[in-house]
């Protein structure tokens, strides 16, 4: 009852505008005034049912909407055909005529509709070819109903029906009645909501009090009959066009955004799911590791006869550091004198006692017992070895224990300059940041060029040192990337001496550059190479003495072209040019904290040249300058195209000037 009360009191307030409306303008109530509100609305409402049926392709609109909002649209163009018509008043016979005929011509039109949608609301029907018969019935009416040979009163005053009323109105209350029943059919509603069939009874109820008004009403009284049957007219019009809003419009939002709805909690679920099932497997994984590490006995795993996974005790039976080294090896090449056809087979599930093994200069006599696993990938093998000579000397305890205090000793000072290398630039940059407002609020303008540029100079810094730590990994483990190719490596070290020669003037330095060749070409990454002069270049300024010297020079022999970087510098002692290229490694305690840098630069010069199948070494003694050199293979004319610079000399010269900015950051003034 509620709903029945919002929806008359939206159409009353309708009528109330139109009398309101009609007073307005006409100063009184006229009939043509109302009437022309009234379909007006009814017209905009089939509009927007016409608009709607662009929307009927959608596979989420049921059919039966779809073919009433077809069938319906024609509906607007007749309503709003009748605005025409109210201009001339309803004295005219002709006018009454007219409006007479695309009354019944509508009236039989709609409940037709109705019957249409309920009977094929399960049958597929081309909707192209469903609007061009809408199309043609709403012109053919129009014509029907502008013709003068058809007509349906005689007189004004009489008003008598020229042909049988009583006939017409009782096919038009069958149509109805019929309407009627399939909307309320269980067969044919199965599929339609309650709320719409409720609609349905309301037009129908409208539709059939019409006819009780035209039969029981008073011919004469033309006018407030008239606007009595459009106030009707009105409200069943108003259900139909909410039951086509509703369905057209709302429902596919609804059903799109549940839908969605549904697949984002599923998926959601899944991937909660995933993500449990993906740490159990991480779980599970990392605790049978850490139980084969912690097994007292070698482990191996053969694919195919090659070891794919050794354990640490394995490992460290063998003094094998980087285990690489082992994979992919054959058991055959663990055991001393071992025959290559090594039949495995022949020891299945076996255990022979005693095996001479021989790896990495490391000989023990261990047992091997053989087991076969079968997974998806084939037949597998594990090999357990067990160590039966291992006898762990005091002095070989004696080594381990120095070597990791030398590691704990090493790791300790790297970490404590690596807090001060991160921690200076970002100081200096938060000082700058201060000073640059303080500027602002003096008024000293000028000053913040200065200050930009010192926190330019330790963002460099602060890049150095990301740079350098990612890629000292990534070349450690080979997943840098790069881009080789015949590079002119004179032109190269030229270019980028040239680059960093105002550096080294400004430390009050000479350098020079000299090259027994002009054109020499290797298969190389420039970039990194770049990087590798860069880095020896900056620490021969750093390292250098007072008005020194640099000379960067390029000599070749028949196999190999060599770059020098010779310094006039403090030199490196015998003993700490063996490990000047280790990881982490600073040479001198006191210079490390009077100079930047982070340890890396040697180790990731080293990685590079090993990469390039290059040699580096180093010739230096305290206080007698330093020279490091690194060797690269001279590739033979014909071994590569002379047309291999991709890139335009503009921009390469802007990536160098940014890559020296960054290498030389940490020697600027």
């Amino acid at each position: 009852m509620v709903k029945v009360s919002k929806e008359f009191k939206l159409i009353s307030a309708i009528a109330v505008i139109s009398v309101i409306l009609s007073f307005i303008v006409h100063g009184s109530i006229q009939a043509e005034t109302l009437v022309t509100t009234f379909s007006v609305f009814t017209g905009s409402l089939y509009g927007a049912a016409l608009i709607m049926i662009y929307n009927t392709d959608n596979k989420y609109i049921s059919k039966f909407y779809k073919y009433l909002t077809v069938g319906f649209s024609g509906s607007a163009i007749l309503t709003i055909s009748f605005i025409l018509l109210f201009k001339q008043g309803f004295s005219s016979i002709k006018v009454l005529n007219m409006l007479g005929k695309m009354f019944y011509i509508t009236s039989f039109y709609q409940p037709c509709t109705l019957i249409f949608s309920f009977k094929n609301q399960d049958k597929e029907i081309n909707y192209q070819r469903l609007i061009l018969i809408n199309i043609v019935f709403v012109l053919t009416s129009l014509a029907i109903s502008y013709s003068d040979k058809i007509a349906f009163f005689n007189n004004v005053k009489a008003l008598e029906v020229s042909i049988n009323r009583d006939i017409v109105i009782l096919l038009l209350a069958s149509c109805y009645v019929y309407a009627w029943y399939l909307a309320n059919s269980k067969k044919s509603n199965k599929n339609i909501e309650k709320r719409i069939l409720f609609y349905i009874n309301n037009y129908i109820i409208s539709r059939v009090f019409i006819l009780i008004v035209i039969i029981g009403t008073n011919p004469s009284k033309s006018t407030l009959r008239i606007l009595f049957m459009y106030l009707l007219i009105l409200i069943g019009d108003y259900f139909m066009v909410k039951i086509l809003v509703s369905k057209i419009i709302c429902q596919p939002e609804q059903i799109i955004y549940k839908e969605l709805l549904d697949k984002s909690n599923s998926l959601k679920e899944t991937v909660i799911e995933l993500s449990k099932a993906k740490k159990d497997i991480e779980d599970n994984a990392e605790k049978s590791l850490k139980v084969i590490n912690n097994i007292p006995v070698g482990i191996l795993v053969l694919n195919d006869s090659k070891i794919s996974f050794a354990n640490e005790e394995l490992l460290k039976m063998f003094n094998i550091v980087d285990k690489r080294v082992l994979i992919g090896k054959k058991l055959t090449d663990l055991i001393e004198n071992s025959n290559t056809d090594f039949n495995m087979a022949m020891y299945h599930d076996k255990k022979i006692e005693k095996l001479n093994f021989s790896f990495n200069n490391v000989k023990l006599i261990c047992s091997l017992h053989l087991v076969k696993v079968e997974t998806l990938g084939g037949d597998d093998h594990i090999a357990i070895v067990e160590n039966l000579s291992a006898k762990i000397s005091i002095q070989k305890l004696h080594d381990q224990m120095e070597r990791h205090k030398e590691q704990e000793v090493v790791k300790d000072d790297f970490l404590a300059n690596l807090s001060h290398e991160f921690k200076t630039p970002i100081n200096v940059i938060y000082s700058a940041i201060q000073m640059e407002d303080l500027s602002k609020r003096t008024g000293n303008i000028s000053a913040i060029t200065k200050y930009n540029d010192i926190i330019k100079k330790n963002c460099y810094r602060l890049i150095k040192l990301i740079n350098n730590f990612i890629d000292a990994t990534r070349l450690q483990q080979r997943t840098i990337k790069t881009s080789f190719k015949a590079i002119n490596i004179v032109s190269l070290v030229e270019d980028t001496t040239m680059s960093v020669i105002s550096y080294a003037e400004n430390k009050g330095l000479t350098m020079t550059f000299d090259t027994d060749n002009e054109e020499i070409y290797v298969n190389a990454d420039n970039l990194l190479i770049e990087r590798v002069v860069l880095n020896l270049i900056s620490n021969a300024i750093k390292y250098n003495k007072d008005n020194g010297h640099i000379d960067v020079l390029i000599e070749t022999n028949e196999n190999e072209a060599c770059v020098k970087v010779k310094d006039t510098g403090i030199g490196i002692s015998k003993e700490h040019q063996n490990r000047m290229f280790n990881r982490y490694e600073r040479l001198d305690k006191k210079l490390a904290r009077e100079k930047e840098g982070s340890g890396l630069g040697l180790n990731i010069v080293k990685e590079i040249i090993d990469l390039h199948k290059g040699r580096i070494e180093v010739i230096s003694e305290e206080g007698g300058g330093t020279t490091i050199s690194f060797s690269l293979p001279i590739l033979k004319e014909g071994e590569f195209s002379y047309d291999y610079n991709d890139t335009s000399n503009c921009e390469i010269d802007s990536k160098l000037k940014y890559t020296a900015e960054v290498e030389m950051s940490d020697i600027m003034e």
